[in-house]
């Protein structure tokens, strides 16, 4: 018996990202156990998923043994809070044998639309890059860090002064979650739940997304 016998109506009216439903998350690899540990184990999840923000309902489902599947649905108050659990606790490890992974429902819908036959991408013409080096020609050889802070998660870029930082760059919603350089500087990655961008050269450009 599977999840659409078992759980059809649940199914059927689950969130889907064209309601503009972002807040539920799903967490596979949680551990299969009987009914009797439910409780204990329904508390240790929500201990560790309620740090990311407030969880106004959840469901484990069981199957015809009384077991759990091995993952549940975790809703939240807004997105915010759905995007804070998929980066805190996506490759969570409860114990050596359960390495949560942790979705956006809504993304569902993506992978179930995949084609059953590859098409290869057209081959897009070349555009001449940013000079992704441009920091090391600075006279004064100032390293660079990114903050991120304020409601509209305002991403900032400053140059170390001799007495303070240099702001060089500012941009809103420039990330969902944070920023990194790579090893070498050329490049800053910001997170989004489509993927990751990649930027740089003397304006930051967008050079690559993944």
């Amino acid at each position: 018996m599977d999840d659409h016998v078992l759980l059809g109506d649940l199914l059927n009216k689950r969130p889907r990202s064209d309601n503009s439903v972002e807040n539920v998350v799903i967490v596979d690899n949680i551990p299969v156990t009987d009914s009797s540990k439910l409780t204990k184990l329904t508390n240790v999840l929500l201990k560790i998923f309620g740090k990311c923000g407030k969880v106004e309902t959840h469901h484990i489902p069981l199957d015809e043994n009384n077991k759990t599947k091995g993952y549940m649905f975790i809703v939240y108050r807004n997105a915010q809070e759905a995007t804070n659990a998929i980066s805190s606790c996506n490759g969570y490890k409860l114990d050596k044998n359960h390495c949560f992974a942790v979705n956006r429902l809504s993304d569902f819908d993506q992978y179930m639309d995949i084609p059953d036959n590859w098409e290869e991408p057209k081959a897009e013409p070349y555009k001449p890059q940013a000079h992704l080096k441009s920091w090391l020609c600075d006279p004064e050889c100032y390293d660079h860090f990114a903050i991120v802070h304020g409601k509209n998660r305002i991403t900032a870029v400053h140059s170390c002064g001799p007495h303070q930082s240099i702001q060089v760059q500012q941009r809103e919603y420039w990330t969902e979650s944070h920023v990194k350089f790579s090893p070498k500087g050329s490049y800053l990655a910001t997170c989004h739940k489509q993927g990751i961008a990649l930027w740089g050269g003397p304006e930051f450009s967008k050079v690559g997304r993944f």
